[in-house]
């Protein structure tokens, strides 16, 4: 299902949990979160399903995400070393694919 206004993803976790994210708020801002965006956050899962409505908040965290210009995941493959950067909002459900492209050699440029 999509959000009509906010990219959103909902992943189920063991133990009927859930992981729900996220804000693109373009900051170098690491406070906690603000009212704004959880209201925004929590609004746009609770449209998605009304299961949600009663479910128990048990950890709100942000953080800065790595980012190029072009918001797009770089890979750079030196002489010893592999460099892998720009993921994103998405680096949470990317990294697994990156790292796999990266092994194999791909996203070179």
């Amino acid at each position: 299902m999509l959000h009509p206004r906010y990219k959103i993803y909902i992943v189920p976790r063991p133990n009927n949990r859930y992981v729900i994210g996220a804000t693109e708020i373009e900051s170098e801002d690491k406070s906690p979160m603000s009212v704004r965006s959880s209201l925004e956050l929590l609004s746009a899962v609770y449209s998605m399903h009304s299961g949600f409505a009663e479910a128990r908040i048990v950890n709100m965290l942000t953080n800065c995400r790595p980012s190029l210009r072009d918001n797009l995941p770089k890979i750079e493959h030196g002489t010893k070393t592999t460099r892998i950067n720009g993921l994103y909002r998405h680096g949470y459900l990317l990294a697994p694919a990156v790292v796999e492209e990266a092994l194999n050699g791909g996203l070179n440029k």
